[in-house]
């Protein structure tokens, strides 16, 4: 009697305390938690619920109890069995140089409806990756002078093949007299934590991969990452230590915390106006004033753990005997400069999670983004390497070279080219 009122209180406390709605107000630390945990948490619930009701429905028929129970019991093996299988075909267990946890596509063509993101000819963007899993027109992986690393903004899904600013580098450089080939390996989503997974888990796969400059695309998605848990599951962090928490060796090989993985960037991207749609910037409400005072301490944490993470990729591409090119920008939707004067678009368009709970504008954002160029500027200057901040020679026109807050329309990403290929000419 005692022991079932004291299994009744357990279940009873597990239910209130673990259901989404008590855990977030609970124990989140900024009152949300995201779709993955909340899934979680049902299944928990979900689980309890079904063992009260076998434990205490069916106590005093023991016949049905027991049959209930073998039925119950049968489908939870049934279900690790089939996670069981799953994870050996799809997970990292067994073959090494597993690369989908990169979210790496290869072999492929796509043909994407714009639906109505930018005005364009035939309303789709053209999209292939090769064998390797590289964008752009080349003569093998011997000969690639600069493979670009980056996010969605080096990606550039929505853009057609021939348009993208890699391609705009190519063909001026070949408009030269140059063959000089500029190739795409950006990745939506990827930050320097993705990079530096790249170099372990898929550069290192391509026989006879020869490059020249790695040029490192970033500034968006390194912004305010959480390395602790990171938004995306291809942009898992590499542990330095031979021994890996158990937690560590299943984002690195489980194919099940690859997908919830996946799902949460999904969500966190929706949160953080990451995705791909598209936004009347100048429908918004712009201020000239920032809601922060202290900017650098409010990011030094960021800005730590980027600067080590920075580091660590420059190493890394020296280590594969090649040379870095670092160029930073911005997510140029959220901030203009007319004169000296910088307006700011309204916080809920920046992150709707803000920065240590609080809340940010585009002005904001525009110091927020100094404070990470200049120390990316200085690491360089150490390294020896070359950086370019494109903020410094790039205006971009809100109504018709971006679609959203961060990604290009064609005639965007024909400025980029432009510039990277003036700046990058000399060294070829």
């Amino acid at each position: 009697m005692i022991i079932e009122v004291i299994l009744k209180i357990i279940f009873l406390m597990v239910l209130v305390l673990m259901n989404p709605i008590s855990f977030e107000n609970l124990f989140a630390k900024d009152g949300d938690i995201d779709i993955v945990v909340k899934s979680l948490l049902l299944l928990i619930n979900l689980t309890v619920l079904a063992l009260y009701y076998f434990f205490f429905f069916y106590k005093n028929d023991i016949y049905n109890f027991y049959v209930k129970l073998k039925i119950f019991s049968f489908n939870i093996f049934l279900l690790l069995f089939l996670v069981i299988v799953l994870e050996l075909s799809f997970g990292n267990w067994i073959i090494k140089n597993n690369i989908n946890h990169l979210n790496i596509t290869k072999n492929a063509s796509y043909e994407y409806q714009l639906n109505n993101l930018y005005y364009w000819k035939d309303s789709l963007s053209s999209y292939v990756r090769d064998e390797f899993g590289f964008r752009g027109e080349y003569p093998g992986p011997r000969n690639i002078n600069i493979l670009t690393l980056g996010g969605s903004t080096t990606a550039q899904k929505f853009i057609s093949e021939g348009h993208t600013w890699q391609d705009i580098m190519q063909q001026k450089f070949f408009q030269d007299g140059k063959e000089i080939y500029v190739v795409n390996a950006g990745i939506d989503g990827q930050s320097s934590l993705g990079h530096l997974a790249a170099f372990e888990d898929w550069f290192n796969y391509i026989p006879n991969l020869n490059v020249g400059y790695f040029l490192v695309y970033t500034g968006i998605n390194d912004f305010m990452l959480d390395e602790s848990s990171p938004a995306f599951g291809r942009d898992y962090l590499i542990n330095d230590n031979n021994q890996k928490s158990l937690f560590s060796i299943l984002q690195e090989k489980s194919a099940l915390s690859f997908a919830l993985q996946r799902i949460r960037g999904y969500y966190v991207a929706k949160k953080r106006h990451a995705r791909h749609w598209k936004l009347d910037l100048n429908e918004f409400n712009w201020f000239d004033y920032p809601l922060l005072s202290k900017h650098y301490e409010e990011y030094e944490v960021y800005l730590e753990n980027y600067e080590r993470r920075m580091i660590k990729l420059i190493d890394a591409i020296e280590s594969f005997g090649s040379k870095a090119i670092i160029v930073s920008h911005s997510a140029n939707g959220l901030w203009k400069k007319e004169g000296d004067i910088i307006y700011g678009v309204e916080p809920r368009i920046c992150n709707t999670d803000g920065i240590n709970s609080k809340y940010y504008n585009g002005v904001d954002y525009y110091y927020f983004k100094n404070i990470l160029n200049s120390k990316i500027e200085e690491i360089c200057k150490l390294r020896n390497v070359l950086y370019i901040d494109i903020d410094d020679y790039l205006i971009f026109d809100l109504k018709y070279d971006l679609y959203d807050t961060m990604h290009n329309t064609p005639s965007g990403s024909k400025k980029i080219g432009n510039v990277l290929y003036k700046k990058l000419a000399h060294l070829f």
